[in-house]
């Protein structure tokens, strides 16, 4: 029989959290980032909160078990559309494996991963 996949790293999600003031808004990422619409559903969560005027955006990777170099490319497309805006870009709470994958790929150049 084939082995299950840990729970954690089967259930995905994605959590907004934003305050009025003073403009922060927090996305806490659950599971793996391993699909290719996920990509697509942070960038458009992200593009989302810039468009309603949030002034910084920070990305909780507690609880982020894994991200695949497709869904590391949506933290650099959502860093760039935020730059472009003069919205501040955070990623904090990488593990170990995440954080490997953002210094293999450079996206660790771009922004700070902690």
């Amino acid at each position: 029989t084939e082995a299950e996949a840990p729970q954690e790293m089967s259930e995905f999600g994605i959590h907004r959290e934003c305050e009025s003031e003073p403009g922060l808004c927090r996305f806490t990422i659950c599971g793996a980032l391993v699909e290719s619409h996920h990509a697509h559903q942070l960038y458009d969560l992200i593009e989302t909160a810039v468009n309603e005027g949030i002034k910084e955006i920070l990305i909780d990777l507690k609880k982020t078990t894994f991200i695949d170099s497709i869904n590391a490319g949506a933290f650099v497309r959502s860093f760039k559309a935020c730059t472009e805006k003069g919205v501040k870009f955070q990623v904090k709470g990488a593990n170990r494996l995440v954080g490997e994958v953002f210094h293999i790929t450079g996206i660790d150049t771009l922004f700070s991963c902690s």
